[in-house]
């Protein structure tokens, strides 16, 4: 799993980090031991988005627990939500 490369939403590519994802799905409310039992069953291949990722965590998280994958959902979007503001402030001054 580690030393693959995920293509973030803004289409950088940056290398996969197991933490960052256990991170995030502990964000949305799920305890450590959930999150380490979705986190093993993602399957990362190279050039992997983060929304396949994130597609995969839904459906782990939705069988497991329904609760936290709505959380985890919303976490998502409100932080997509913050990347294409900034991203837009920096295209406004930069233009």
């Amino acid at each position: 799993m580690y030393g693959m490369v995920e293509i973030l939403s803004y289409g950088v590519e940056e290398e996969f980090e197991i933490e960052k994802l256990l991170a995030s799905i502990i964000k949305a409310g799920a305890s450590k031991e959930l999150a380490e039992e979705v986190a093993k069953n993602i399957r990362i291949r190279d050039g992997m988005t983060t929304d396949e990722i994130r597609k995969q965590v839904m459906k782990e998280l939705e069988k497991r627990a329904p609760e936290v994958a709505k959380q985890y959902d919303l976490y998502k979007k409100k932080k997509l939500a913050k990347l294409k503001n900034r991203m837009d402030s920096a295209y406004m001054v930069s233009s």
